[in-house]
């Protein structure tokens, strides 16, 4: 039912759902599923879908959202979304569990166009969540020599934070553990894949984005 409720095109109509709490309830629910459920790729698909849709608002609702909810509860929960699957370090992952991992990915890139969030969304947990989608991305390419969706949208997310990123923030990506930035990129020159120019046009672009501060030009070469 919420789902269908939120379903629509109607940008105004979205406004005045983050102006009744929309947002509010939905992260509210998404906290108490992370932390109750052992079980939650269903009810998290459907927050997510929610999520999405509800973001299909104007710019200054985001940034409302973003300054009720966004820094301190739902940025938060959406990485440790990300992490607990992540972290077990698998290149496949099952279709429901791949589906809201993308949608998750999905949320956090509408918030890449927001400068204040970009900045939070990088150095939070001290970039750690960032090196861990690079290491799942070189661990994707080395073994299949293709990208899976959600590989492809991960990289799209690290785009978006890159792109006109301040130096600090540049600096916090090139700086992630393991030299994981330069394991991404030496796999990516080194492995063929069969969305091989997608990829490729992507991770130039996060690299052109980087090397527009030029002191960090030496970091990475």
């Amino acid at each position: 039912m919420a789902f269908r409720n939120f379903s629509h095109n109607n940008i105004q109509q979205h406004d005045y759902e983050i102006q009744m709490g929309a947002d509010k309830a939905l992260c509210l629910k998404l906290g108490y599923v992370v932390v109750a459920s052992n079980s939650p790729w269903e009810e998290l698909e459907l927050i997510g879908k929610c999520l999405l849709q509800v973001y299909q608002c104007t710019a200054e609702q985001r940034k409302r959202s973003f300054r009720n909810i966004g820094s301190t509860e739902l940025f938060p929960l959406l990485v440790q979304v990300l992490m607990k699957s992540l972290l077990l370090k698998r290149t496949s992952i099952p279709s429901q569990e791949e589906f809201v991992l993308l949608t998750v990915a999905k949320v956090l890139r509408i918030y890449t166009k927001l400068e204040s969030a970009k900045s939070l969304l990088i150095q939070l947990n001290h970039g750690a969540w960032l090196g861990q989608i690079l290491q799942h991305c070189v661990a994707v390419l080395g073994t299949k020599n293709m990208a899976s969706n959600l590989c492809m949208e991960l990289l799209g997310l690290v785009k978006d934070l890159t792109f006109r990123s301040s130096p600090s923030d540049k600096e916090r990506i090139l700086s992630l553990s393991d030299g994981i930035f330069g394991g991404l990129l030496a796999t990516i020159c080194r492995t063929g894949t069969s969305n091989e120019k997608q990829i490729v046009e992507w991770f130039t672009a996060v690299i052109w984005n980087l090397v527009l501060e030029k002191r960090l030009c030496d970091q990475i070469m």
